[in-house]
């Protein structure tokens, strides 16, 4: 018997992709998989779309719980589960039909914990691929922690989206979602689960569609919970103090990048309310100004917003329009 694999899919109001994503699971050239759909309070058809999947096919497996986000969904589906390897799915996203197969080949040549393919970004305008392809691989806890969390001046081969990749089941253990960071849960989730595995294997198969819905994101204003978008890296910062320099120059990079995309999104969004935020992060950039305009690593558009961020709130948000 094949090793059993279960897809989590947290559920929310997606009643117009649902149909495309759940259609793409069903249909996988490896068949031996339970899907557990845990639908998160939808107030849309989305629960009625899941069980009438469950209906035609006895791998979906259907719940139903009040709205608490996909962190909770996500773990309320791990509680439910009962596979050997364990993928996580998004539910307006959509995966080749070969995906576990290939993934699975992998797992079990190569005796790995975790198993990443890269993923295509799916845009109105067309796909778009965002990651460096390199030929398959092994890595060791440390090559993968530089390759899919530092920043070393090129594209990574993978990055920390739990989506395009396959867990062994015993790595997770008890280990869940941290339900109080309301986003970039998923990067100190697998930070941790990496931090915990021997083997990391790889293939550029790129078997992922990720549906970007284009401006929902982009000039939504900042809220106090967007706020925790940086207490990740924050976290894994602080974990890495014990593993080797460069790696943790190549953290404080990203976290540098990260931060500068943070306060630029404070800015042309109008978010007036986390003033508090961008003076407190404002900082913490004015002590990275010197290292991230002298690097080779920092793009000159990104050096050009460093130091136009690096202006007190007042001042940049009057000269917003040049950045909007």
């Amino acid at each position: 018997m094949k090793p059993l694999i279960s897809i989590l899919v947290p559920v929310y109001n997606v009643e117009v992709y649902i149909d495309e994503c759940l259609d793409s699971l069903a249909g996988q050239t490896y068949t031996n998989l339970e899907i557990i759909l845990v639908d998160d309070g939808s107030t849309d058809s989305s629960l009625q779309y899941c069980q009438d999947w469950a209906k035609r096919d006895t791998r979906f497996r259907v719940f139903h719980i009040e709205n608490h986000g996909v962190s909770y969904a996500r773990n309320y589906a791990l509680s439910k589960c009962t596979g050997d390897y364990i993928g996580f799915v998004d539910p307006d996203d959509w995966i080749d039909k070969d995906m576990y197969e290939i993934m699975m080949q992998n797992m079990l040549q190569y005796n790995s914990d975790i198993h990443g393919t890269g993923f295509v970004t799916e845009h109105d305008n067309g796909p778009k691929i965002s990651l460096r392809q390199a030929s398959a691989r092994q890595m060791t806890q440390n090559e993968a922690l530089h390759e899919i969390f530092g920043f070393n001046g090129q594209k990574p081969i993978l990055i920390w989206s739990l989506c395009d990749k396959l867990i062994r089941r015993q790595l997770i253990g008890d280990l869940r979602l941290d339900e109080g960071l309301k986003l970039s849960e998923d990067q100190w989730f697998l930070w941790q689960l990496v931090r915990r595995a021997n083997l990391i294997s790889y293939t550029p198969s790129l078997s992922y569609h990720y549906r970007m819905r284009e401006g929902s994101a982009t000039h939504s204003v900042m809220t106090p919970e967007k706020g925790t978008y940086l207490d990740a890296m924050k976290r894994i910062l602080r974990d890495a103090t014990t593993l080797d320099k460069e790696l943790q120059k190549d953290l404080k990079r990203q976290y540098d990048i990260i931060l500068i995309n943070v306060l630029k999104h404070i800015i042309v969004s109008d978010s007036l309310s986390m003033k508090s935020v961008y003076d407190a992060e404002h900082l913490h950039l004015l002590k990275s100004l010197p290292s991230l305009l002298l690097s080779s690593r920092t793009s000159l558009r990104q050096k050009l917003g460093v130091i136009y961020l690096s202006l007190p709130f007042s001042v940049a948000y009057r000269l917003k329009s040049l950045i909007s």
